[in-house]
């Protein structure tokens, strides 16, 4: 058995570990590109409990004199 798949690594440094998700795609005979888009997307939006929305994200601006 084969088929398209989409691996993402992220790395959790507060818990020092490497989180891997995957998606695999079965679907024989059919198309399947779109299907592996909308799968790679919903990847992309994987949020690891300790991290700050983007939002929250305190940004550094260096203030001219």
């Amino acid at each position: 058995m084969g088929g398209p798949f989409v691996s993402h690594m992220r790395l959790d440094k507060a818990n020092q570990r490497i989180i891997v998700a995957e998606i695999f795609i079965y679907s024989p005979d059919k198309l399947k590109r779109n299907l592996v888009r909308l799968m790679e997307a919903s990847l992309y939006t994987l949020k690891l409990p300790n991290e700050k929305k983007q939002g929250q994200i305190p940004l550094k601006v260096k203030e001219e004199n």
